[in-house]
C-alpha cells in the first residue's frame, strides 16, 4: 500500500504474520525506521520525530497529488 511519508512516497507492505516492509519504490531498496529517522530530521527538523501516522495508508488523490509534485519538480 502506498505511504505518503513525508520526505516521499513509500510503499508498506504487511506479511500474513505482521511483519511491516517499507520500500522505497524508486530504487527498490528496503526502509527501516532508522533511515526513514534520518530522511526525517535532515529534510524537516533535527528535533523531527516518526509517528505511526507517518506510514498511514495514503488514499489515490493524495498518491497522485505526490506524483503530479515529483513532475512538476522534475519539468
Amino acid at each position: 500500500m502506498p505511504v505518503i511519508f513525508p520526505t516521499q512516497l513509500i510503499l508498506r507492505i504487511e506479511s500474513l504474520e505482521g511483519e511491516m516492509w517499507l520500500i522505497n519504490p524508486f530504487n527498490g531498496e528496503t526502509l527501516d525506521e532508522h533511515t526513514l529517522e534520518v530522511w526525517l530530521k535532515g529534510n524537516i527538523s533535527p528535533v523531527a520525530e516518526l509517528f505511526n501516522e507517518d506510514l498511514d495508508e495514503a488514499d489515490n488523490a493524495e498518491v497522485i497529488r505526490k506524483l503530479l509534485d515529483y513532475a512538476e519538480i522534475l519539468l
